[in-house]
């Protein structure tokens, strides 16, 4: 699944951003979290990741060359911390720049704005 998602960034993408995980750059960034800190995470039997990403607009220009999108994202998350879960759900915003390449839509930049975070 994560090789799909990489390949949905720009070659010269500038940055991903998603939450406190830090800001990473390129598309090798790109790797890094979605392969490295995201899917080290994934691989915890009791792990629950809900990410909706949901209400989206999404603007082209009038060239039909770039876009730019808001996604809302609602988020309930179980994950490891010592030995043991870790309950946070939340609410924020992703947005997102996109860029034409041929006949495909790449992403270049998906920053994540949390609104709203608590643990449970």
């Amino acid at each position: 699944m994560f090789d799909e998602i990489i390949d949905l960034f720009s070659d010269d993408a500038e940055s991903v951003e998603i939450m406190n995980s830090g800001v990473y750059l390129g598309k090798k960034g790109a790797k890094r979290i979605f392969k490295g800190v995201l899917g080290a995470k994934t691989n915890h039997p009791k792990l629950l990741a809900l990410h909706m990403q949901l209400q989206d607009v999404v603007d082209l220009d009038l060239g039909g060359k770039t876009a730019k999108g808001r996604w809302r994202c609602f988020y309930c998350l179980a994950t490891p911390v010592k030995g043991e879960l870790s309950a946070l759900w939340g609410h924020g915003e992703y947005e997102k720049r996109i860029y034409k390449r041929g006949w495909e839509m790449e992403v270049q930049e998906t920053p994540f704005l949390p609104y709203f975070s608590n643990s449970v």
